[in-house]
């Protein structure tokens, strides 16, 4: 995976890429500090799988909609590369805008390492993340249910139980099942099978589709 960060922030790269060695073996992450910068560096000959814009970096337009014509330049430039915005701005007016502008995604910089990673995942996949919307959601879907317990099995396009829900809730947030069952105070084993169940239910074959799934 080879990724594209344009943020003024050095931190954030240095953790970027350190993560993404760590859970993704022979990963590479490119910085720039600027929208200039990371305009020269698309233009180059090297392909990316993932390109991540930061909103307030230098060369962006303060506020308004002008700062999202940076996306329209670059998918200009890289049609086939999934471009996608990065930032710690979490305004749900800002996340629509960025979407209806062409980003693949919006990732908030608040996001825990696990669902960091899965987000660029799944936007190299082709799919798209935008988490708080869908985790809002199903805490709402869970909300007004207000079902307990879990249902094992499952028919395919069964609902999901408010348990489940919650499951899936946090499974979107990138916990793996021993911290889903320390945060709800069950067993781990008590996790998987709602897993099992979820994914039956949704028809899909792994933990990535499901979240994939559930953010659209």
């Amino acid at each position: 995976m080879r990724i594209l960060l344009a943020d003024d922030h050095w931190f954030l790269y240095e953790s970027m890429a350190r993560l993404l060695n760590e859970e993704i073996p022979g990963s590479e992450v490119v910085g720039v500090a600027t929208l200039d910068d990371a305009f020269k560096e698309v233009d180059r000959d090297k392909a990316f799988d993932l390109i991540l814009l930061d909103l307030n970096m230098p060369g962006m337009a303060p506020g308004g909609q002008d700062r999202f014509s940076c996306i329209d330049r670059i998918k200009e430039m890289r049609p086939d590369t999934p471009v996608a915005i990065i930032s710690a701005e979490e305004d749900e007016d800002i996340v629509q805008e960025a979407l209806s502008r062409g980003a693949a995604g919006y990732i908030p910089k608040s996001l825990a390492r696990n669902s960091l990673v899965a987000a660029m995942q799944l936007l190299v996949s082709g799919m798209t993340f935008s988490p708080r919307p869908a985790i809002q959601r199903i805490s709402s879907n869970a909300d007004s249910r207000g079902e307990r317990g879990p249902q094992r099995g499952g028919q395919k396009g069964a609902s999901l139980s408010a348990r489940e829900s919650e499951v899936l809730s946090l499974m979107v947030q990138g916990l793996s099942n021993k911290a889903i069952a320390e945060r709800l105070g069950v067993k781990e084993v008590t996790v998987k099978e709602h897993v099992s169940a979820i994914l039956k239910k949704r028809g899909a074959k792994s933990r990535l589709e499901i979240i994939a799934a559930a953010v659209r």
